[in-house]
This record gives structure tokens, sequence and C-alpha cells, in this order.
């Protein structure tokens, strides 16, 4: 059977695409407003210094510190800076991490209910015969929250998010773990029922540590996992995200297919 080894070309394409996906609302939204407001394109120029000496670095910061926990089986903030000193303060201070996740989601989905409030206020003819100064004057009020719609609204937004996200990114698990599972040599260390573990799963190849795995994934196939040896623990997790694709997770399927049978 052919090997698909589509990959990334370069490190600095991951890290670009990366820093891409981690481009959200703030940059969408506020972005052209700054710039206009603080010199148009001289903007620019302290944009893309912060964006080079804080923006890259934390970048790397965050992907290391999440390989360097998953190591050991964390998968959190605060078990994730726990791991990095005994000192049990640490695990308090990554809570932090934990309530800036959930900030941000919550923000983002506040800004989501608004497409939905207005859909709904549409669908009502709320604006029918109205002035364009009217309409931005009902916006106004509506995103100042003088009312219990936009709170409504956000609360469907974020069931609606919880609800469609997991579905799919657990679909996206099943996908590939129920093919691999059925390989000679590989191990499915994570359960494929819906109520467990989301996206997460475990798997191993026998006569391969994980650190072994996890260096033959990302060197030939650029597959980003990481290995976890803590316990009983001992395999490599893969987590597939949102923008992760059915052909993405073929050429996971075939890469680990081929390395388990190399080994035979």
């Amino acid at each position: 059977m052919s090997v698909n080894e589509s990959s990334w070309g370069s490190r600095i394409g991951l890290i670009l695409a990366m820093a891409g996906n981690a481009v959200g609302f703030g940059n969408f939204l506020r972005f052209p407003v700054q710039a206009i407001q603080n010199g148009g394109g001289t903007f620019i120029i302290p944009y893309l210094v912060c964006f080079l000496l804080m923006g890259i670095p934390l970048l790397y910061i965050e992907w290391a510190s999440g390989r360097f926990g998953g190591k050991y089986g964390h998968h959190s903030t605060p078990f994730i800076i726990g791991s990095m000193d005994k000192r049990s303060f640490w695990k308090y201070i990554g809570v932090f991490g934990l309530f800036t996740n959930l900030t941000v989601a919550a923000y983002y989905c506040y800004l989501e209910s608004w497409t939905l409030g207005w859909v709904w206020h549409t669908i009502q003819q709320t604006f029918v015969g109205q002035s364009m100064e009217q309409v931005g004057s009902f916006f106004d009020s509506y995103v100042a929250a003088n009312s219990y719609q936009p709170f409504i609204f956000w609360i469907i937004c974020l069931f609606l998010n919880t609800y469609i996200l997991s579905q799919f990114i657990h679909y996206l698990k099943k996908y590939w773990a129920s093919k691999v599972k059925e390989v000679p040599g590989v191990r499915i260390h994570t359960s494929l029922k819906p109520e467990y573990s989301c996206a997460i799963c475990g798997v191993s190849v026998d006569g391969l540590s994980p650190a072994e795995l996890d260096g033959k994934l990302f060197e030939k196939y650029k597959i980003h996992t990481v290995s976890i040896v803590w316990e009983n623990i001992s395999c490599v997790r893969i987590t597939p995200h949102v923008y992760t694709t059915l052909n993405d997770l073929d050429v996971l399927v075939n890469a680990i297919t081929t390395i388990a049978t190399a080994k035979k």
C-alpha cells in the first residue's frame, strides 16, 4: 500500500501555521481600529517588533511546556507547571491558565452570540423601516447588554459550541484510532467511548518506546505528538483539533501502519 507522506515543508512553515491559528478576533476586530488611532502604517512597526520579540518566543514556550508536561501524563496548566518544579505552589499558579482559556472561550462565544441575536431580530423584522442611525443605536444598546437577550443568546452559543465541537473531535479520534487498532503490533490505550477522553487518545507500537515513536512520527511525517511515560502509562498521546482534516488523519494512519509493519 502506498503511503501518503504529505508533511510540512519546513519547521518555519509549521511555526507560522501555528501562529496563524493563534490570530483571533482581537487582530480581526481591533487591529484596524488600533492602526487608525495610532499612526496608520507606523503602527505596523511596533506591532511586528512585539510579534517577533514576544509572540514567537511565547509560542515556543507554550509549545515546549505542553510537550514537557505531556511526557508525564499532564494535560492542564496546573499539572504541567507543577511538573517543572517540586514545590507545590506552582500548581496553584497554573490554575490561572485554566481561567484564561475559559475567559477567551466565553468572550469568543459572546461575540458569536451577536450574530445569532442579529439573525433572530432580522427574522423578527425588527429593523424594517429603521434608518441606519437607528439600527446602529440598536446595536450599541444590544452589545451594552441593556436587556436579557444578549445573555440568552450567549448561553445558547456556549451550549452549541460545546456540543458540536465535542462531537466532532470525538469523531476524529474514533476515525483514526478504530483503524490503527486493527494493525498488528499497535495498541490503543484510551477508550473510544464518547463519554471518555474526548479527542485525546494514547497509542503505542510494540518494540518502540514512546520517545522513539514520537520521534519517527515527527521526523519523517511532521506529525506532532507527545510521548508519555508516567506510572503505568507508556504511549504517545495524539490529539486532533478542529482544524484537522480526514486527509491529515489518513496520513497518521498510514504512518503508524508503516512504522508498525517495519518492526515485524
